[in-house]
C-alpha cells in the first residue's frame, strides 16, 4: 500500500486529558532546521502514529519528526526553534507533528490555527511556547522569566545582538578534559541554560540517548546528563558539521561554549580560532584563553594572571604562616608545573611548613576540588640516591610532614607531590 496516499496534508489528533486543557498534536509537512534543532531521542522503526504518541506522552516533548525511513526524533520544550514550512509532501515524506494546548475545538481548517497559542510546561525553564507561521518557516517562540535568548546562539552565525555572553551551541566528538561536574537536566536548552546562569561554567555538553531499531527492543530512553566545565577544565573537542538528527551519545554530544560578549563576525570558523578575553567573575586568575583550530580539531588553551597580592578567586593564605598559595589543575609534568608557577608570578611551588599548614590546605583543596588527584609541591632530589630538598627551603619551619612521608618517598622518582586520593594527604614521590 502506498504510504502517500494515506497521508494528508494536515490532520489533527486531540487528546483530552484530565484537566480542563487540552493538549492536541497537529501534524504538517515540513522538518525542522538542523542547526537550530536538537532532539533528544531518535529512534528507527517506529510508526508515524507511534512517533506522534509517543511525543504526547512525554512530559516536555514539544514535536515529533517524522519520514518515509521510519525515522522518529522527537524535541523536548526548548529544543528546537524553525521548522520547514513544506506545504506539500516532500520526496522523503517528512512531516512533524506540534503539540500545544488550547481551550478551543480542534479547527476544521490549518489556517491561523497556532494564532495566539501559547503552550505552558511545569517544571521547565521556559515558561510557555508560541509558534509563529510564515510562508517558509514555522519558528517556535519561547517565553522565560529566568533568562532572555539574548547570546543563545544556535545558528551557525551568530546574530551579533548587544549580549553580557553568547552561548554558542553546536555538536561534536572527541571531547578531551580534566574534569567535569555531573547535573541533571530534563532539555538540552535547560542544559545552556545552566551554563549560561553558572558562572563559573565555561562549556557544557549533553550526550547518552538511545536508538531502538526495528529489531531492537530497547525502551525510548531521553538523556538527562548535563556535563559542566570549568575554562581549566576542557581541553578539545572536534566538532561536528552534520547536523542529522542523530542520537546524542558518547560519539555524538551536543555542546555549548561560553563567550563573554558578541564578537562579530560571529561565524564558528573566527570564534574557535584566536585568543578572547576571559572577564568572567569566576575567571579572574585567566586573563585569557586561545582557541586554536585544524580542520574540525580545536584545543583549547588559557593564559594566568600575574599574582601581585595574596587575594584572588584561587589563592589562600595559611593561617599563622606568611604564605599564600594556590591550587592549579592542569595535567602536566613537574618541569612544566614550576615553569607555570613562574608564569603566574609565584616564588616557586609550594612548600610545605607544617602538619596544620597541610591540614589546612587539604580542607582548602576538598571545598574547592572535591575529587582526589596528585599535586606537584616543591620537594624534590638530583637523583633518586639523594636527599629530598625543598626548593624554597627559608619557608619550610619543621619537617613534620616530611617525616610522615618518609615510606610514600621512597618509592621512585624526582619530584614530589601531595596526594589526595586517599583518606590521609600526604607527600609521594612522582617520576
Amino acid at each position: 500500500m502506498n504510504p502517500f496516499l494515506l497521508i494528508p496534508i494536515l490532520f489533527l489528533l486531540c487528546f483530552p486529558s484530565s484537566t480542563e486543557i487540552t493538549y492536541k498534536m497537529v501534524t504538517v509537512w515540513g522538518a525542522p532546521e538542523p542547526y537550530s534543532s536538537y532532539p533528544l531521542s531518535v529512534r528507527m522503526g517506529i510508526s508515524w502514529d507511534d512517533c506522534v504518541q509517543d511525543c504526547f506522552s512525554v512530559t516536555f516533548c514539544i514535536l515529533a519528526y517524522g519520514n518515509s525511513s521510519l525515522l522518529c526524533a522527537l524535541y523536548n520544550i526548548g529544543d528546537v526553534r524553525k521548522i520547514r514550512n513544506d506545504k506539500e509532501a516532500s520526496e522523503a515524506l517528512e512531516k512533524v507533528s506540534f503539540k500545544f494546548e488550547t481551550t478551543k475545538d480542534c479547527p476544521k481548517e490549518h489556517a491561523g490555527m497556532f494564532d495566539g497559542v501559547l503552550t505552558t510546561f511545569n517544571g521547565s525553564l521556559i515558561n510557555s511556547s508560541q509558534i509563529i507561521t510564515s510562508e517558509y518557516f514555522y519558528t517556535f517562540k519561547y517565553v522565560s522569566s529566568h533568562i532572555t535568548d539574548c547570546g543563545m546562539q544556535f545558528e551557525p552565525e551568530i546574530d551579533c545582538s548587544d549580549c553580557d555572553k553568547t552561548m554558542m551551541i553546536f555538536r561534536a566528538k572527541k571531547i578531551e578534559f580534566v574534569s567535569l561536574l555531573h547535573k541533571t537536566a530534563r532539555t538540552w536548552y535547560n542544559c545552556v541554560l545552566q551554563c549560561s546562569l553558572t558562572n563559573w561554567c565555561f562549556a557544557a555538553r549533553m550526550s547518552g540517548a538511545s536508538m531502538t531499531r526495528m529489531d531492537d527492543t530497547l525502551p525510548m530512553e531521553f538523556p538527562q546528563n548535563c556535563f559542566m566545565y570549568k575554562l581549566d577544565e576542557l581541553q578539545s573537542f572536534e566538532r561536528i558539521e552534520d547536523p542529522g538528527p542523530y542520537p546524542v551519545s558518547g560519539y555524538y554530544s551536543y555542546m555549548t561554549i561560553k563567550f563573554s560578549s558578541s564578537i562579530c563576525p560571529g561565524t564558528y570558523t573566527f570564534m574557535f580560532s584566536g585568543s578572547h578575553e576571559s572577564n568572567f567573575g569566576y575567571f579572574t586568575r585567566f586573563s585569557s584563553y586561545t582557541l586554536t583550530t585544524t580542520g574540525s580539531q580545536t584545543a583549547i588553551e588559557f593564559k594566568y594572571q600575574k599574582i601581585t597580592t595574596c587575594e584572588g578567586d584561587n589563592i589562600f593564605v595559611l593561617a599563622d604562616h606568611p604564605q599564600c598559595y594556590g591550587f592549579y589543575r592542569e595535567s602536566v609534568p613537574y618541569s612544566q608545573a614550576a615553569q607555570r608557577c613562574k608564569i603566574v608570578g609565584g616564588d616557586g611551588l609550594m612548600a610545605i611548613p607544617s602538619e596544620a599548614a597541610l591540614k589546612d590546605i587539604h580542607k582548602v583543596k576538598e571545598s574547592i576540588l572535591p575529587d582526589g588527584g596528585f599535586y606537584f609541591v616543591g620537594l624534590t632530589r638530583a637523583d633518586e640516591n639523594s636527599d629530598w630538598e625543598w626548593t624554597l627551603p627559608d619557608l619550610m619551619y619543621d619537617q613534620v610532614v616530611y617525616n610522615m612521608s618518609a615510606e610514600n618517598l621512597k618509592g621512585p622518582g624526582l619530584y614530589a607531590s601531595l596526594d589526595f586520593t586517599g583518606y590521609n594527604t600526604t607527600l609521594r614521590a612522582q617520576k
